[in-house]
Formats: C-alpha cells, structure tokens, sequence
C-alpha cells in the first residue's frame, strides 16, 4: 500500500513514514523537523545599518501557516503567505507600520523557515 493511500496531505515525515521501519533513524529526524519548524523562532536581521531582533511564533489558520511578528519588542503582527504575490507579507489594521525592506527581509526568513 503506497503512504498517499494512507495518509490526507503528503509532507517530508509522511514520505520519511514509510521508510521507519527499516530506518527507525528516520522517525527521530522526522519529529525534530517538525518540532523545528513548529516552535518560536527569534532571528537577527540588520538593514540599512539598523539591528532588528525579529520573533516569530507559527500558528495554523484555516489550514495556512502564519506567524505572529515581532520586532525589537513591538506589537505583535500576523504575516501569512500570499499566493498572489508569492511570499508572505504582514496583514492587519497596523501591518503598513512595518518598515517595508523589513518585511520583505521577514518574508524571505519565513519563506526559508517553511
């Protein structure tokens, strides 16, 4: 029986399933992906000589992957992925606060994280 028959989404711990058995080293990879990917990052970023200590924190939202955003102690904002632009991009009522090279070096640190 193949894994999609098995399984609703088809991610890399899905495909790695099939193979623990014979590698149970795979089984401990796949759980620390995940874990990885799923916890709270803080990243540095400097821009135009400008040091930002950036927090993000995933959450799932109607099947999409977001991250609450902050910044040098900042308020918090909600970056979700935007299929019409191809990267993710801050949303809500105070989202054009984010200084725009900020985002955009944002966007490219949670696009490596996904």
């Amino acid at each position: 029986m193949s894994i999609a028959g098995q399984v609703s989404t088809i991610t890399p711990c899905n495909i790695i399933y099939g193979i623990t058995h014979t590698f149970p080293k795979a089984l401990f990879l796949c759980k620390n992906f995940k874990n990885r990917i799923m916890q709270e990052q803080t990243f540095q970023l400097l821009l135009n000589g400008v040091p930002y200590i950036v927090k993000a924190t995933p959450f799932e939202f109607n099947g999409d992957k977001r991250f609450t955003i902050s910044y040098n102690g900042s308020d918090d904002f909600v970056f979700t992925y935007d299929r019409t632009v191809g990267h993710y991009v801050a949303i809500g009522d105070d989202s054009d606060t984010v200084p725009a090279d900020l985002e955009v070096a944002i966007a490219e640190r949670l696009y490596a994280l996904v």
